[in-house]
């Protein structure tokens, strides 16, 4: 599990970064890194230092992007019964790129909509993997 927060490679167990002590606990299971995510846009929406909003994004963004990569190189090899689900799939992980912007774009303007947005891509795209996901294990079941 990385921390977004400083990078840090923490053992799945850990609740908590070993470096700087960010909530590791996922809000809901298998979405850790959204969770932690969605904790500092909450945390900044508080008021906190906004630069724990770009440590995490930045951090975020490197996972996304290699996240991104490998759904690439699986897109070639999805079987045609689940490619409409791999479809899907890659959108909800397209969703979570238009939060990253979002979430830039908060930083240049300070513009509060901005965060709510974010925080709503953000869920949007969990709901959609986890929707998928499920759609995938019947699939696979029958």
């Amino acid at each position: 599990m990385i921390c977004l927060l400083c990078g840090t490679k923490n053992s799945l167990d850990n609740k908590l970064c070993l470096q700087c002590g960010n909530d590791l606990t996922p809000v809901s299971s298998n979405r850790p890194h959204t969770s932690q995510l969605l904790r500092i846009i909450e945390k900044t929406k508080q008021g906190n230092e906004i630069t724990l909003l770009k440590d995490t994004l930045n951090n975020f963004r490197l996972l996304l992007d290699e996240l991104n990569k490998k759904q690439k190189e699986l897109q070639k090899n999805v079987p045609p019964d689940l490619a409409d689900q791999f479809k899907e799939f890659r959108e909800a992980t397209l969703l979570l790129f238009d939060a990253i912007e979002e979430l830039e774009a908060y930083l240049e303007d300070k513009k509060m909509e901005r965060l709510h947005e974010a925080s709503r891509l953000i869920k949007q795209a969990e709901l959609l993997h986890y929707d998928i996901v499920e759609d995938i294990k019947e699939q696979v079941k029958h």
